[in-house]
This record gives C-alpha cells, sequence and structure tokens, in this order.
C-alpha cells in the first residue's frame, strides 16, 4: 500500500506541474489545496483567484454564495415588472475590467427559469467598461415582479479563444444544412 501512495503521489506532482504550466498559459493564479479524506488518502483541489475589477454605477455588486460557486449572484437594483412574451433590458448598476482573452455572461438563475424568466446570454466583452445589463426575458404565461434586490442571474467569467478568420480555398463539405445528413 505505500508503494501505491508513493507512486500516486509522484503522479500528482507531475500532473499538478502540468496544471500550473497550463494555468499560467491562461494567466490564473492558481492555489493547490490539500484535502484529507478519512481513509488518510490526499486529494488536490485547484482554486483559481483572478482579481475582476468593478466599475461603480451605484448597484450592488455579484456576491458569490459559496466558495466553489461558478457563479456569482447579480441583484436587481430596482423593482421591474416583467409581463408574458416581454424582453427587458434590466441595468445592473456595475460595469466589469475583463482581462484580455475573458467574457462574462449574466446566466439565468434555475429557480427563475422554472417560472419561465430566463436571462438571455449576450457576452460582456473585455474591452466594454460601460454598465453591465441583464436581458431578461418573460417566456412564461404569467407576468412576473422583480423587487430590488432579487438575484436575478449569476455572473460567469469564461476564458475565450479569439480566433483569426480567413477565406478557405475550396469547401470540403456540402452546402446543405438542418438534417442534409439524413437523421
Amino acid at each position: 500500500i505505500a508503494r501505491r501512495q508513493r507512486q500516486m503521489c509522484i503522479r500528482d506532482r507531475r500532473v499538478n506541474a502540468l496544471k500550473v504550466r497550463w494555468l499560467a498559459a491562461l494567466r490564473w493564479r492558481p492555489t493547490l489545496r490539500r484535502t484529507i479524506f478519512s481513509s488518510g488518502i490526499f486529494r488536490s483541489v485547484w482554486r483559481c483567484e483572478m482579481k475582476i475589477k468593478l466599475i461603480d454605477f451605484n448597484g450592488p455588486a455579484p456576491v458569490r454564495a459559496h466558495d466553489n460557486d461558478a457563479g456569482a449572484d447579480v441583484f436587481s437594483p430596482r423593482d421591474q415588472t416583467i409581463y408574458p412574451g416581454q424582453v427587458y433590458k434590466l441595468p445592473l448598476g456595475f460595469g466589469l475590467e475583463l482581462p484580455d482573452g475573458y467574457v462574462g455572461y449574466i446566466f439565468p438563475r434555475s429557480s427563475l427559469s422554472a417560472r419561465g424568466i430566463v436571462c438571455e446570454l449576450p457576452p460582456i466583452d473585455s474591452g466594454y467598461r460601460g454598465e453591465v445589463h441583464a436581458i431578461v426575458s418573460n417566456v412564461g404565461g404569467d407576468g412576473y415582479d422583480i423587487k430590488k434586490g432579487d438575484r436575478i442571474g449569476q455572473l460567469v467569467i469564461m476564458p475565450v479563444v479569439i480566433p483569426e478568420f480567413t477565406y478557405a480555398e475550396s469547401a470540403e463539405r456540402g452546402t446543405g444544412a438542418f438534417g442534409s445528413s439524413g437523421r
């Protein structure tokens, strides 16, 4: 058993070294936290810390409910009623300074989505310095009252690949779409 644990530790060190190089390429500052299970085996847990500068537009800042949540809750700075079929652009009262190579999205909350209140997903680009808005749609059958301070979405920051587009000399695939290859 001791030999097997030594082999696992050596393998973990190699994998961790690769993770550090990969995360450094993404400009993240990884920190390694070790967790000891009841069996005495270590498990590595990676946390990536990134500082995002907020721009104050007199609204509440995003708040992460738990340390390991992917998204930070965003709040409504005012009362608003959204009627069935309506799409509303709700200002959130803050802006972001995202580093190049990252994008932000306001994802819908699952509890609101179940009621037909969803946030659309237009990207928040790294060069944008204005106030962030949530595009909220009511796809349900009833009106919904958003109150000041209600959680309406989750801000998620993700790395993005920025490709360079070129025209192809010839297309090897056909131009058919939407089921043209069969069922």
